[in-house]
């Protein structure tokens, strides 16, 4: 995708346009984000200076989607992965609802 009309005819561009409001400068501007992402990978290897992809036990990408997806793409073999529990990020309080919209996003998309 090299330009704002490549672009347009893709999900990425419907969703961040329907669903996220976003303008066309700002999806342009998370595409030329992901794209430097994407080439510093490609040229100079994960950097975990720059972060690390953070799942909880049950497997929810809570950080590093954008690097977890550039990583898979490149086909990358091994990569440090932090696992974390749930309760040490949210109060106990908020676990009952995120594990509810966990459970009901489960349903809802029969996973």
């Amino acid at each position: 995708i090299s330009n704002i009309r490549d672009i347009k005819q893709t999900l990425y561009y419907e969703f961040n346009r329907k669903f996220l409001k976003r303008s066309r400068p700002e999806i342009w501007d998370k595409v030329k984000k992901f794209r430097k992402l994407y080439n510093s990978i490609s040229k100079k290897g994960y950097d975990y200076k720059r972060g690390y992809m953070v799942l909880s036990e049950d497997g929810v990408r809570l950080d590093g989607s954008h690097r977890g997806a550039i990583v898979e793409h490149l086909k990358y073999e091994d990569i440090i992965i932090l696992m974390v529990r749930w309760e040490d990020c949210f109060k106990k309080k908020q676990l009952g609802k995120l594990y509810s919209h966990i459970n009901d996003q489960k349903k809802k998309y029969k996973i």
